[in-house]
């Protein structure tokens, strides 16, 4: 992928991802129809994804691929966690003061 991601579009970020599943399935030493059958996505679908000419794949799929190809822990770095708010320190804090007094 590019090195400025927002350079690219959703088009050409969706065709990279394809290529680099293919990259993943055949370093797993699958075939297209191996990893339909164990996915359950099509092997027409995964072809196409591969290929650049279906970018719409649909996050049900994808995630059905990368479960196949046991790279599911991956979907952490998409969305990672996001720590406590600063924000919601001080209000727990804050109820925590409250409930103290409340008990005094």
């Amino acid at each position: 992928m590019k090195e400025d991601i927002y350079a690219s579009s959703n088009y050409e970020l969706a065709t990279a991802l394809g290529a680099r599943l293919r990259d993943y399935r055949k370093r797993s030493g699958f075939t297209r129809k191996a990893l339909a059958e164990r996915s359950g996505v099509s092997e027409f679908t995964i072809g196409a994804f591969e290929r650049g000419e279906n970018p719409g794949l649909s996050l049900q799929s994808l995630l059905a691929l990368m479960r196949a190809l046991e790279v599911l822990e991956q979907t952490e770095a998409l969305l990672p966690a996001l720590p406590v708010s600063p924000q919601e320190i001080f209000e727990r804090e804050q109820s925590k003061r409250k409930k103290r007094k409340q008990q005094q």
